[in-house]
């Protein structure tokens, strides 16, 4: 009675009969969500095979308790049985989800999560941790149809089980991860084990779901994260894997136990690193078929975002992925610039439809070449011959001053290094240029790094390019010499005819380099024949502007190529000579075929030049040579007066004067045989005062600079007539019994005071020895001797300092003389107990001091030529002496007992 009276008060259509389902693949799961309080059920289908889930019903339950759970699926009927949370009701669900409810007897209402219905048709339902389950016989002909029944069981942690249709054995997987099998008639647990795998350890909260299908594999679903994992059959092995994921968290689930669940294809994240090169990852290599075979053409990307399936994609910043047709493999291309990690998903397929989704991890390591600055520098390529092979240097090049900075040496390592026919790219402000013997560009960055990009087009056999400049357009022109054609080759990625070469006839010329000129856009070369030539891009129709001539351009001084081309944004050409350095100027407008030699690089032989024609080029200032007359006095020259400023005004603080040989430079110099050179610091003239006597033609090259740092050197010339007063024939130095015996003579006296003896030992620091009186007028031969009483020992250098009545000097040559086995110095007695007598000849001591056997020095001092050594122990010791012209000498003496 209470079955019918549970279906009599169901609505009147509720009373037909409710469809069943099929025992098929599918499971069926029950989404809870809470609203107001209280649990409300919604129904779904679920793929375990790929972990989709489709909404069929929400809510289950339209009033009332909504809330059902511990189903199960009943192979005998094949509906879907579950408890109505709270109530002494079951609910049956039918394959359209429809629902009925039946009263069970002896139901007391409590919650039960856990729930399945055996193969023979009863439904076993259990409450966390409780001490017993309660069985219900779901067959309509049983004695015991809808009464519950209590078997007692040891309390468990567990939300679902399912009943292994191998063994007919109810098997739950605990909270704590441990999988349990309980006996259905006597409720016996047996403890199985704690699973591990797949990453299940790191899993948390409560696994609601559980199934089996019909080879005795259970599936147990995670309700926090949807993950479903699948245990292997036989069970013992205890190793759990992921076998999909479901996109809700479900709260509990059903499935006929008695059918198959496919097995998907297993895919497995790839990795791969990248420089700036194209990779192809075999995504397929490491992916596992399931129960059918991966087809490789089905490989698909996903799209981030939009979530599209697609096999070619562009990712900003990390660069494009292009999936093989056939083999499903992909060719992943980075962008300049993608330096780091970067994900994307793909989806695999197998022949029964089945997927598997992965991801490609990529580390990137390309990064961006930095480009130039638009500045005044320019840059140029040396080349190197090693071996018979070219090889290209990387300079940058000062116009204003022709000064050079190796930037790179060998730009390109390895075959065909050769690089020419640069040109400076004011679109993407690199420098591009031709590879020798390839069908190659090079793009060079401001760190001088290199990347090579392939061109399509070029005529066949290559030409070896030599003359090359980039349009404002950033399209390459390519010419060789004396060729009928120029490339160009477009180097805008977004363009059609990118890196394609096209060709345009012109008229065969003899040239090396050409630029474009930024003020009309024609490019403008200057050939080996000294003949400028300008060139209209688009139609390649060369005019004859005419010779140059100017500077000594035009002679035979400046042979060979011109191989470097540049403008600035005035429109004015720069070319430069290459077995020279030299660097003209051709001011603009360029009818006016004059040139001025504007600079001359150094250290390097230039093959080709490139640079950015939106800059400036600095005009330097030109230094004058200056000229001047004097006599004995000082003479000023104001060397700024004809020097020409360029770009900036001359700094009159920054004149300097350059020192012969070292090449520093200095505001006071002193030049031997000459006399002394000052600038002053606040006009920058040059005084020089010469040596009395100097009767000669004296240099000295300076050094001024203007307001934008660059310099000119030029050179001061004086002519100086400075007669000495004294005429002075001879001067020798002789030895004569110990002593050093000086004599000179002098044709011709003219205010003459006095000669003064100066000796060095080192031609540095000179000592005053003594003075002889001169005759002070005479134009007769008068003879002069002084001896030096005490000549020191080795090298003495004399020199006579001829002093005039008003002071005024000059100095005589140097005369040596080498003094050499004069008194030897000695002590006695030896050895001594008192005292030690010191014997140096005409040396005079300034200081003694007395080292024992262990190295300590003992003072002591010189009284009446003897050293007091009462005092000392007995033992052996050293006499160090030092002398008045600090030489020393050391004496090893005993003093005894």
């Amino acid at each position: 009675m209470a079955a019918i009276s549970s279906v009599m008060a169901l609505p009147f259509d509720a009373l037909a009969q409710q469809p069943t389902f099929d025992c098929s693949q599918a499971s069926y799961v029950i989404g809870n969500r809470n609203i107001g309080g209280a649990n409300v059920s919604d129904g779904y289908t679920l793929d375990l095979s790929t972990g989709e889930t489709a909404l069929a019903k929400s809510p289950l339950i339209s009033s009332g308790t909504q809330f059902v759970n511990a189903i199960g699926y009943n192979t005998v009927d094949n509906y879907i049985w579950g408890y109505r949370s709270g109530t002494n009701q079951l609910v049956r669900i039918g394959s359209d989800w429809s629902v009925e409810f039946f009263t069970v007897t002896g139901l007391t209402g409590t919650t039960y999560a856990t729930g399945d219905v055996s193969p023979e048709g009863v439904l076993y339902l259990y409450t966390f941790n409780a001490s017993s389950f309660t069985k219900i016989d779901l067959n309509p002909g049983s004695a015991n149809y809808l009464v519950a029944q209590n078997v007692p069981t040891t309390g468990t942690q567990l939300n679902d089980w399912a009943f292994n249709p191998v063994d007919g054995k109810l098997y739950g997987f605990g909270t704590n991860k441990t999988l349990y099998q309980f006996d259905p008639v006597s409720g016996t647990r047996t403890t199985i084990g704690a699973v591990t795998g797949g990453g299940i350890e790191g899993v948390t909260g409560s696994f609601g779901t559980a199934f089996f299908d019909s080879e005795g594999h259970m599936f147990v679903g995670n309700n926090d994260s949807g993950a479903i994992f699948k245990f292997t059959a036989p069970l013992t092995d205890l190793t759990a894997s992921l076998f999909s994921n479901v996109g809700i968290a479900p709260g509990d689930g059903a499935r006929c136990a008695n059918a198959a669940v496919p097995v998907p294809p297993q895919t497995v994240n790839d990795t791969a690193a990248v420089a700036c090169e194209s990779t192809v990852i075999d995504v397929l290599a490491n992916d596992l078929a399931g129960d059918a075979a991966i087809v490789p053409s089905s490989v698909r990307l996903i799209e981030p975002g939009t979530l599209a399936r697609v096999t070619s994609l562009s990712v900003p910043g990390q660069g494009s992925y292009q999936v093989d047709p056939v083999t499903g493999a992909v060719t992943f291309t980075p962008v300049e610039g993608f330096v780091g990690s970067a994900s994307l998903s793909y989806v695999v397929a197998d022949a029964d439809g089945l997927e598997g989704q992965a991801s490609l991890v990529i580390t990137g390591n390309c990064p961006a070449q930095p480009a130039f600055p638009c500045s005044e520098l320019s840059y140029v390529i040396g080349n190197r011959n090693i071996g018979g092979s070219n090889i290209s240097d990387g300079y940058t090049l000062d116009l204003s001053s022709g000064g050079t900075v190796l930037g790179k040496q060998t730009l390109i390592e390895g075959p065909n290094a050769f690089v020419n026919a640069i040109g400076y790219n004011t679109v993407d402000n690199y420098i591009w240029g031709f590879r020798y013997n390839t069908n190659q560009l090079v793009r060079i960055g401001s760190d001088w790094s290199t990347k090579f990009y392939d061109v399509t087009g070029f005529p066949s056999p290559v030409p070896g390019y030599a003359t090359g400049d980039v349009g404002p357009d950033g399209v390459l022109y390519l010419y060789a010499a004396n060729a009928n054609q120029i490339t160009k080759v477009d180097l805008n990625p977004g363009s059609a005819n990118y890196l394609t070469a096209v060709t345009v006839p012109t008229t065969p010329t003899e040239l090396n380099d050409w630029s474009f000129n930024p003020t009309d856009g024609q490019i403008y070369a200057f050939g080996t024949n000294k003949v400028l030539y300008s060139f209209d891009p688009a139609t390649g129709a060369r005019t004859t502007l005419g010779a140059v001539t100017g500077a000594g351009i035009e002679t035979s001084a400046y042979t060979g190529a011109f191989g470097t081309a540049f403008f600035d944004t005035d429109g004015d050409m720069y070319v430069g000579n290459n077995g020279s350095g030299a660097i003209f100027k051709i001011t603009a407008p360029l009818t006016n075929l004059t040139a001025s030699l504007f600079s001359t690089a150094t250290g390097v032989t230039p093959g080709d030049g490139a640079r950015c024609p939106s800059a400036i080029v600095n005009d330097p200032p030109v230094a004058v040579d200056d000229d001047g007359t004097t006599t004995c006095n000082a003479t000023t020259v104001d060397v700024l007066t004809n020097d020409v400023a360029g770009s900036a005004p001359l700094v009159a603080s920054s004149v300097r004067l350059i020192t012969p040989g070292s090449l520093d430079r200095v505001t006071t110099l002193v030049v031997d045989g000459q006399g002394q050179y000052n600038v002053d610091p606040t006009t920058g003239a040059v005084t020089f005062t010469p040596l009395n006597g100097l009767r000669d033609t004296v240099s000295i090259d300076y050094v001024v600079t203007d307001g934008n740092g660059l310099e000119s050197i030029a050179t001061v010339t004086i002519v100086v007539d400075c007669p000495m007063p004294v005429k002075l024939v001879t001067f020798d130095a002789h030895k004569e019994n110990g002593t050093a015996l000086l004599s000179w003579s002098t044709t011709e006296e003219v205010n003459s005071d006095r000669f003064e003896i100066e000796r060095s030992t080192t031609g540095k620091n000179w000592t005053q020895i003594g003075i002889v009186a001169s005759n002070g007028e005479s134009n007769s031969l008068k003879t002069y001797q002084f001896t030096d009483q005490a000549p020191l020992e080795g090298d003495n250098l004399y020199r006579l300092k001829m002093v005039d009545k008003d002071q005024t000097f000059a100095y005589s040559r140097v005369r040596s003389l080498n003094v050499e086995n004069g008194p030897v110095a000695y002590v006695y007695p030896n050895p001594a107990t008192e005292r030690v007598f010191l014997n140096t000849g005409k040396k005079v001591v300034t200081q003694v001091t007395i080292v024992n056997a262990s190295g300590a020095t003992i003072a002591a001092k010189v009284r009446a030529g003897y050293v007091d050594v009462n005092v000392l122990p007995a033992g052996i010791y050293i006499l160090k002496v030092t002398y008045q012209d600090g030489s020393e000498s050391c004496f090893k003496f005993l003093r005894g007992k």
